[in-house]
């Protein structure tokens, strides 16, 4: 169904019904918290919670799914089934909700204790102000009942869509009978943390792979290489020692990269029978030499995670929980880029026989290796048509932009990808990589994956103090 203008303009807008006050706040897109900072200026001390830490409380009715948001560092919550409703139950005297309007936006029929309050056209251009706060005050102290329903398409609109991002509530208030508080607004730093991963050279991928770089709980954590623990690279025994006693007594994020390997197994397991303090592994993955017996060298017993708080593996269908590379939390991946090239060759830098084959091959401007800026890593990625790698990262952050890929295996890394790539030859390349399938949610999925898993893992850290 399509309709006509509507009797409620979102911009600006303000209605009285009985005694409280309904009114939509144009909030700039792009500004992480702008919702809460407009929530705690219209009602001083608001809890906020966003639109996945509000169920199974808050009810959504019909299809809705969640995508990841970076804006609000957080999900948001869709739907644009006609027909689809939210409904907020809360005790209170105010509640509010952070909507966004855009070209796909429907119409909604707002109605609070079976009062409807008009239809609302969500739809139109998209606008840097596209962020909307409706926020309902005044309201008699007791029980009240929100609900939000999709009911078709506006004239100015493409679509039905309706993204809910986060619900409002003054502090004191309850959702569902539950607890207005929300998690998220209890994240404070945990400098405590020792966030370790591998650090030693100029390898993009294992020093963005640190959710330390990302999650606001972690920046203000101490990085620290897991070389060091290593007796290959002859550190100073002082150096050593000082690795030792962290990682005993400190609380550890270790990961992401392909530590899940020969090289760093024993650093683990010295991790896993010494450490003192919670120990999460986050987004690491396994990386064996041998690309044929790497699923049962994965489970066998010799990694052993007893001691482990958390566990989350990049590899999908393995034993451990899916939680990808955290650096699809980056804003760099929501830039714009338009192909250049039709194939870009993104090539590890420690295998100089492959570098050497392709840069004799091809032109200098289709290849760049792993050791270079992250920004301009994926500028690369992003303005080819496809990639061939033979670069883990390469291959997961050219998923993550929408790009064909062809990998070049040089271990196990490729083999279990959530997304899954083709995987090549020199001699066979041409002929897959316009076979090679393009993952259309692959940056929403894995960004949900890491927001859950950053939930658990704060909740781990704060608890052990």
């Amino acid at each position: 169904m399509k309709f006509g203008p509507v009797r409620q303009d979102i911009r600006n807008a303000r209605r009285f019904v009985g005694d409280f006050e309904m009114k939509w706040v144009p909030l700039r897109e792009g500004v992480a918290g702008a919702a809460e900072i407009a929530a705690h200026e219209l009602l001083e001390g608001w809890a906020v919670r966003r639109s996945e830490d509000v169920r199974p409380s808050v009810k959504f009715l019909g299809h809705w799914r969640r995508e990841f948001s970076l804006p609000i560092h957080g999900n948001i919550t869709i739907t644009d089934e006609v027909g689809a409703s939210l409904i907020v139950e809360f005790t209170g005297t105010a509640t509010g909700l952070h909507l966004t309007r855009h070209e796909y936006s429907g119409i909604v029929e707002i109605e609070l204790d079976g009062l409807s309050l008009g239809p609302v056209d969500l739809g139109g251009p998209w606008r840097q102000d596209n962020e909307t706060l409706l926020t309902l005050t005044g309201l008699p102290n007791g029980d009240h009942r929100l609900r939000v329903s999709v009911i078709g398409r506006g004239a100015d609109s493409q679509g039905t869509e309706c993204v809910v991002r986060s619900v409002f509530l003054p502090r004191g208030s309850t959702v569902g009978g539950g607890s207005a508080s929300m998690a998220h607004d209890a994240w404070q730093p945990l400098p405590d943390v020792l966030a370790l991963h591998a650090r030693k050279d100029c390898n993009v991928g294992d020093l963005m792979s640190t959710p330390s770089h990302y999650v606001s709980f972690l920046r203000e954590a101490e990085p620290h290489d897991l070389h060091a623990w290593h007796p290959r690279y002859n550190l100073a025994t002082t150096s050593r020692l000082a690795f030792t006693e962290a990682v005993t007594r400190r609380p550890l994020i270790v990961g992401g990269g392909g530590l899940l390997t020969p090289y760093f197994l024993p650093a683990l397991e010295y991790i896993n029978h010494s450490a003192q303090r919670p120990v999460i592994l986050w987004g690491v993955g396994h990386n064996y030499p041998n690309r044929s017996t790497w699923r049962a060298d994965f489970d066998s017993p010799a990694f052993s995670v007893s001691s482990f708080a958390l566990v989350g593996v990049r590899d999908w269908n393995t034993r451990f929980r899916w939680v990808p590379c955290a650096s699809c939390l980056s804003p760099l991946f929501d830039v714009p880029r338009e192909p250049v090239r039709r194939i870009g060759f993104f090539l590890h830098a420690n295998e100089p026989a492959e570098l050497g084959y392709f840069s004799r091959k091809y032109p200098a401007s289709d290849i760049m290796t792993n050791f270079g800026d992250f920004a301009e890593t994926l500028d690369f990625i992003g303005t080819s048509e496809a990639i061939v790698t033979n670069s883990f990262h390469g291959a997961y952050w050219a998923t993550l932009l929408k790009r064909r890929v062809v990998a070049l295996p040089t271990s196990s890394k490729f083999f279990s990808m959530r997304h899954p790539v083709l995987v090549g030859s020199r001699r066979n390349w041409p002929d897959l990589v316009g076979d090679a399938p393009i993952h259309e949610r692959a940056l929403a999925e894995c960004r949900s994956a890491n927001v859950d898993f950053a939930a658990d893992a704060y909740r781990v850290l704060a608890s052990a103090g």
